[in-house]
């Protein structure tokens, strides 16, 4: 018999498959800009992404997007970054979205197997994987007044606070959907780098919204308290 676990992760490896295979063509999102005025109808609107938009807010723009555009001096260089490298065939990926969580936080998860727990805050804390928020291990970073800090991924000091490193696995339920998650963020030596550090941020599994792969380096820098 086929353990949760392996089941869980060979679902996850099929539905990643179908969005690798479609990833390319974000190369393709000129002309997909082009042709959002056309809605759903759009051929290519798998690879735009709607979540960037929020009515609700006077800007129009979601909190995360918002936060990204300010990095880029050009606003167009910005949109073509968020689409081609950040939120590649990003509409795509949120058909395979999770049902929505009802209640406090994003999530309520009972864990079913607890295989690594070794997460913690710059400070050292251990951070629990089955609270009512989705912990995941990631670095967020010192931003600017009125930001919100858990949407700040880049920077140049890593906020203690708000940054979750080590590494956590779990299956888990979360009301009638079963789930497994893989997260790590580590210091190591990229053999490039020829003794240099880098941050390796590694997500693979089911976070409280979607299906996700995170595999990045980020730069060694400072550590501080916003």
């Amino acid at each position: 018999m086929i353990k949760k676990k392996t089941k869980l992760k060979l679902r996850f490896w099929a539905v990643y498959t179908v969005i690798g295979l479609a990833q390319p063509l974000a190369l393709l999102f000129p002309i997909a800009w082009i042709l959002r005025f056309l809605g759903k109808l759009n051929p290519l609107w798998i690879i735009l992404d709607d979540t960037r938009l929020d009515e609700n807010k006077t800007t129009g723009l979601a909190v995360d997007y918002e936060i990204y555009l300010d990095d880029f001096k050009y606003n167009w260089v910005g949109v073509l970054s968020w689409h081609i490298l950040r939120n590649r065939a990003w509409n795509l990926v949120e058909l395979f979205s999770l049902p929505p969580h009802v209640g406090r936080g994003n999530q309520n998860i009972q864990i079913l197997e607890l295989i690594k727990d070794d997460l913690i805050d710059g400070y050292g804390n251990k951070i629990k994987q089955d609270g009512i928020w989705c912990h995941v291990a990631q670095l967020k970073y010192i931003g600017k007044k009125g930001q919100n800090p858990y949407q700040v991924n880049r920077g140049t000091i890593i906020s203690k606070s708000h940054s979750t490193i080590g590494e956590g696995e779990i299956v888990y339920k979360d009301g009638s959907f079963e789930g497994w998650r893989y997260t790590s963020c580590k210091l190591v030596s990229p053999w490039w780098l020829f003794g240099g550090k880098r941050w390796l941020n590694i997500f693979l599994g089911t976070n409280a919204n979607r299906y996700s792969i995170i595999y990045k380096y980020k730069k060694a820098v400072e550590w501080g308290e916003w």
